[in-house]
């Protein structure tokens, strides 16, 4: 159950509109999460430690890599476990014997 905050009563019709229609907006945005999140390209050399530093300003809920780029033959991507205060994703690319890219989706 969510609680409607506290409103300072404003006696101008008009004004009062453009209050309920930011709520509104505001309401709508809020139900995306990845209104709030970054797309990231990272570079991963070969069995090298990564950590990528968001920039959210706030620790992430989650996050998405995709396929990695410039493979030549398989291998993986090792996710190590964030740290204590969720501001950066650790990764590691291993198996590619050459440089990888993925892209971090993060909110």
């Amino acid at each position: 159950m969510t609680r409607e905050p506290a409103r300072i009563p404003v006696t101008d019709p008009e004004v009062e509109r453009a209050i309920d229609e930011v709520r509104r907006a505001v309401i709508e945005l809020a139900r995306d999460p990845f209104i709030t999140g970054r797309d990231i390209e990272v570079t991963l050399p070969n069995a090298t430690l990564v950590t990528v530093r968001h920039g959210l300003g706030r620790r992430f809920a989650n996050y998405t890599i995709s396929a990695p780029m410039g493979a030549t033959t398989s291998g993986r991507i090792v996710e190590s476990a964030p740290d204590a205060d969720r501001l950066a994703v650790k990764l590691t690319a291993t198996g590619y014997g050459a440089t990888v890219t993925v892209r971090l989706r993060i909110w």
